[in-house]
């Protein structure tokens, strides 16, 4: 059987052990240790930098066949690397930062099956859909990993078990996501493969910065902040989300609301509006954060507005029904809105904003200019709930171009302000 810490098939990843079996007893064995968690981060970041460099988001646009054929030969075999060399990495932290002979020993964890790679190229692809079937795994992490990083070095005082849950955790929830890749890989159905893949490329990243991390503040209570090079977190991710979708709805309800269905150049002329309005979102920066089965749907859409506009015989029925569609889907993406990390953000930032009001309140009679700088300030944090609310955009934008008021004027703006926040439904 091949070991954790030496597999047979692949020397690059066997951490050395550090010779001293006393080293947490001595200053010598420390910095052996220090050293030895060191290499393995080492290891960890070049994982880190050959998974972020795997992009499937191309291979959205190509044909069935073509895409599944450069995914199984590309992109997502490396995930499938990726994870087999992540899965190696953590199974042998334990020996690393306990005693020898304490990691797990998981037969599938360490064996060749994890590199076994063999399709039926013979077999037909398929377009398919997004493959939902995972959890909160990585959003979880990323909870867990702000508190790890931010707070007290709580690892320092964990007991040896805790720490080895946490790495035989991680462990058993990657050879899960390498597995459902490489179903979904040996079915060759084209968009199961792109957000399978991409999920398991999510969690191999937190996993690998979430299992190193936890390992750098067991052996040195002194070390701080993330032991990978940090990604965006969930929330900075969800928020610019959020922006580019709700955006987007925006102006395709404005180019859908208002068509003559008896008018064919005016139902083209949206359509052709509405097909720049995909185009635009298509080439944004945030569209590859957007979710598998967002951009499935998006796609979808976008294809039946230029096949229209590109069939000069196309129907003026048709024509309408697709803008129609395109319409009815503009309005179910204020659904962005409910995502859990969103509304937990908006609460906080609802009641950061009408606390502050209340603030400005107290003291405008005690120093107005102070007081008007303090409220402009915080009509920009109030300004990011315009996605719950379109008034806020608008009172946001009245109020920044407004001229100083009174003392009594300014109370009588917080008032509004503090009303017009308590109609928000977060």
């Amino acid at each position: 059987m091949v070991t954790a810490m030496e597999p047979e098939h692949d020397k690059r990843w066997s951490i050395p052990a550090p010779r001293n079996d006393n080293r947490m007893e001595s200053l010598e064995g420390e910095i052996e240790l220090q050293n030895c968690v060191q290499f393995a981060i080492g290891m960890g970041t070049k994982i880190h930098e050959r998974l972020s460099s795997v992009d499937l988001l191309p291979c959205e646009s190509m044909a069935a066949e073509q895409a599944v054929t450069r995914m199984i030969a590309g992109g997502a075999r490396e995930i499938l690397r990726a994870t087999g060399d992540t899965i190696r990495l953590l199974a042998g932290l334990p020996d690393l930062v306990l005693d020898p002979g304490a990691a797990p020993r998981h037969v599938h964890a360490v064996n060749e099956e994890l590199d076994d790679f063999c399709f039926d190229m013979a077999q037909p692809a398929c377009e398919g859909t997004p493959d939902l079937s995972f959890g909160h795994f990585a959003d979880d992490i990323d909870d867990t990993l702000a508190r790890l990083t931010t707070g007290p070095n709580l690892t320092a005082n964990q007991k040896p078990e805790e720490l080895l849950a946490i790495w035989r955790m991680l462990t058993d929830e990657l050879l899960l996501a390498q597995e459902r890749l490489r179903e979904v890989m040996q079915k060759r159905t084209k968009w199961a493969i792109i957000s399978q893949g991409e999920e398991t490329k999510r969690k191999v990243l937190k996993a690998l910065q979430y299992g190193l991390t936890a390992a750098a503040r067991a052996i040195d209570p002194t070390s701080t902040g993330q032991a990978l090079p940090g990604a965006q977190s969930l929330l900075a991710t969800s928020l610019a989300v959020r922006e580019a979708l709700l955006a987007f709805r925006q102006r395709i309800l404005k180019q859908t609301a208002c068509v003559d269905e008896e008018d064919l150049s005016r139902v083209r002329a949206a359509a052709r509006n509405v097909n720049v309005c995909f185009i635009e979102l298509l080439y944004d920066n945030t569209y590859k954060d957007l979710r598998a089965n967002d951009r499935y749907d998006l796609r979808g859409l976008h294809q039946r507005v230029a096949d229209w506009l590109g069939n000069r015989k196309g129907s003026l029925s048709e024509g309408f029904q697709i803008l129609l569609d395109v319409g009815a889907h503009a309005q179910l993406l204020v659904a962005v809105n409910q995502r859990a990390v969103l509304k937990d953000f908006d609460v906080r930032l609802k009641q950061q904003c009408e606390n502050g009001l209340k603030d400005i309140r107290a003291i405008a009679e005690l120093g107005l200019q102070q007081a008007w700088l303090q409220y402009c300030d915080l009509l920009v944090d109030l300004e990011r709930l315009k996605w719950r609310d379109n008034r806020i955009e608008t009172f946001v934008r009245d109020e920044l171009r407004s001229a100083m008021p009174s003392p009594d004027q300014l109370v009588a703006r917080t008032n509004h302000a503090i009303e017009l926040l308590a109609q928000i439904q977060v």
